[in-house]
This record gives C-alpha cells, structure tokens and sequence, in this order.
C-alpha cells in the first residue's frame, strides 16, 4: 500500500513528534499542530517540532485549512475523545481512543466496570479531600493513590507512612490550593503479585490485532517485548472482557494494558493505555515494516495485520534532572538516529533540542529490534552509550530485571 498521495494531520501536545515523524517517513506530507490553550502562550512550546525532517509544523491560524485537506487525523494522546468523535461523525478518518479513553481518564468508571464483568479489583476507597485522605489512612499499612483525569496533579503515589506522605500532602496543597478541600483520591490495596506484564497493540472498535507484543516494563526505565502470533490466553481473557465496553464507545488505536499475576494466577488490570504507550510506543513504529500502514487501515475502521520485522523488541527510557527545567541539546551519530525518539523536540542549527514540557525530565527513549533477546537489548544498550546530553546517566544491567520476570511470566503461560 503507498501513502504517498495521502496528507495526515497530527494533533499532539509535544510528546510523540517521533510518532509524526515516522508517519512522515510513509505519507505523502503529514502536518503536526500543538492546540495552545492557556490565556497566555508560551513561545517555548510553540518551537515543538520545528525543523524536523518528514513533517510540518503548523500554528492555529493554519490547522483547520490543513484539517480539511487531510486525509486522516492522528491523535497518539488522550483528552480529545469527544472532538475525535465530532470529525469521526463529519466524515474524517480517525485515528485515537475515540470515547474509549473514559476507561484511562475516570479511573471510577474503569474499576466499576471490571466489577461488573467479573475482573478483579483491588479493594478501594475513595478520599474526598486531603483531610479525608489522612483519617483514612490512620493505622493502615502500604497502600497506593490514584487521580483520576488530572494526571498534572499528581501521578500514582505509594504510600508507606504518615512521615512519608506528609511532605507530599504540604507539596500538593502547594500545588493546587483550594481544590485540596475535595480533589478525589483513590486509596487502594497493594496487589501481592508475581509479575505484570501486558498487551501492546491495536485496538479497532473491540477487536485487537495479532503479531501484538507481550512486555515487560522496568518502571520508569525500561522496556523488553515479544512479538505474539497469538495473544497468550491470561492476557486475552482481559482483552476479551474489555471488547464490549470499546465496541460500545469507539476506538480506534494504540492500546496497551498493565496487568499484575498473583502467585494463583489471578490477572488484575491495573491501567489501560488508550494512546499511544511511553515506552513502548517508540519501539512499535520500528518494529513494525507496516506502522504507517496500519495506522491509516485503523482509522478507517479496519483490523491491520502487522508485519514485524524481528521477535523481539527493547526500549530504554531517557531521563535528565537538568531537563526537567531546562532546555537540552541531544546528539548522537546519524547512522542510529532512527532508533532515537526524542519528545517535544526541535531541530535546529544542525543539533536536536528538548523542550521542558511538564515531563519530569523524561525526554525520550532509545529503541532496537532483533531476533533474539540478547541482539534487541544489546543493540539498545550500544546505542545509549552513543548518546550525549547534560545530566545523564543509565544502568547497563536494566534488561536484567526483565530477565527475571520472563522466568516467572512462563509460569502463566507467557513463553518468551
């Protein structure tokens, strides 16, 4: 299939410039818009994705000229799901969680429906402000906190004890003021699990595609999949349950699951990713001789069948203290920058840059394929020591805790 003749709009908020740019590498042009809505615009963001090779960086004053000559839209991200479904209904081709992303962002909505379809879920309680918050957690041992929606207030949180979250309690109120008095907590039970893995795929209005990847995440660091012909039945059993509600709402693309397996093989669904998942999106579209493809057959409603390039495939996260508020030069040789995915980056004077964008430092990822475990995660770790940038630093051994996992995933019958 040649995309030559197609035109794509990417409607992103800086995190998946490398998603547009690979889509870049198959469309014929593919535009990239960042909607600014603050009362006061920042010209730091607004240089997200400038001089960027393959793909063209256009303002508000452009975006709905190029929106109605586009072929398709492509939304990685969530938070658009009712305007996804508004240009669905006029006539546009859509790639994105559509209503589906209600099961990410009301984390209420989500654990009500596990519970009605027989999933597990963790006992909850639901905090109504901070006050609420602390009395509940009075004499209670390691729980974890949950946000729904506001992923900017803050990101899941463990608690261990009162000394512990107190800081964090001062911090938050900092944070968001007023709102304190009744922002929405979720207090949950730890799960005592053996593993967790997921699925990492496609999802087309509650079906999945096969060739989808099986991995294993090392938090915040690091990632190690397997391509699955077939999905394994402990993770399909949750994809199957799931089907209904995506067939109900809509959607249409990326679609990642984060399942724990306690020791009697109970799955609990922890998060659904209704976008593009950071990691391993950024491996996905190397993976995969076909993303650009599948990604216009999905949009216009259709399973893709993926073609993978290698069995296996490995990410490692980038992460730099000095970014997280501070604007980053990255270099690298040229030979391995497909392999480089760089977030809300820009192009210029010959040098790639990371603009700060409420990531916590994290401004990419370095991705490599092969057909064993040793060549996906070998490659990767030669391309981390070509890079350089301030304030960096990585762990040779990462993949030596998905090593560990991979024994007791084969256990539930995930075989690597």
């Amino acid at each position: 299939m040649s995309l030559k003749n197609k035109t794509c709009l990417v409607w992103d908020r800086g995190l998946y410039t490398y998603l547009a740019q690979k889509l870049g590498e198959s469309f014929g042009k593919v535009y990239y818009y960042m909607p600014e809505s603050s009362p006061y615009p920042n010209s730091k963001l607004s240089q997200i994705a400038e001089g960027l090779e393959t793909i063209e960086r256009i303002d508000d004053d452009e975006v709905w000229k190029v929106m109605d000559k586009s072929d398709m839209v492509f939304f990685p991200d969530c938070y658009d799901g009712e305007f996804q479904i508004w240009l669905q209904n006029k006539g546009y081709k859509v790639f994105g969680g559509l209503g589906s992303e209600k099961a990410e962002m009301d984390k209420v909505f989500f654990f009500d429906y596990l519970t009605s379809v027989g999933l597990p879920v963790p006992k909850t309680y639901r905090a109504e402000g901070l006050v609420d918050l602390l009395i509940h957690l009075q004499g209670k041992g390691e729980k974890w906190l949950k946000r729904s929606y506001y992923r900017g207030d803050f990101e899941t949180k463990k608690y261990r004890d009162p000394q512990h979250l107190l800081p964090w309690i001062d911090m938050l109120r900092s944070k968001i003021g007023r709102r304190a008095d009744n922002i929405e907590i979720l207090v949950q039970d730890p799960i005592e699990s053996e593993v967790e893995i997921g699925y990492d795929g496609f999802c087309v209005n509650g079906e999945y595609t096969t060739n989808s990847m099986m991995g294993y995440e090392i938090k915040d660091k690091a990632y190690l999949g397997k391509v699955f012909e077939n999905t394994p039945e402990i993770i399909q059993k949750v994809n199957d349950e799931m089907s209904p509600l995506f067939k109900n709402l809509g959607y249409q693309g990326h679609y990642s699951t984060e399942l724990r397996i306690t020791k009697d093989g109970k799955a609990y669904f922890i998060d659904p990713t209704i976008r593009a998942p950071s990691p391993p999106s950024g491996i996905m579209c190397e993976l995969y001789e076909n993303y650009a493809e599948a990604v216009w057959e999905i949009a216009n409603g259709k399973v893709p069948d993926l073609i993978p390039k290698a069995k296996f495939g490995a990410e490692i996260i980038l992460v730099s203290d000095w970014h997280e508020n501070n604007e980053m030069c990255v270099t690298f040789p040229k030979e391995i920058e497909p392999f480089i995915k760089l977030k809300n980056q820009t192009h210029k004077n010959g040098a790639y840059y990371v603009i700060p964008n409420e990531n916590d430092g994290f401004f990419g990822s370095v991705v490599a394929y092969g057909d064993s475990i040793d060549e996906a995660t070998g490659k990767c770790l030669e391309y981390m020591e070509q890079i350089e940038c301030d304030d960096y630093d990585f762990d040779p051994s990462i993949f030596d805790k998905a090593n560990e996992q991979i024994m007791t995933g084969a256990r539930f019958g995930v075989e690597f």
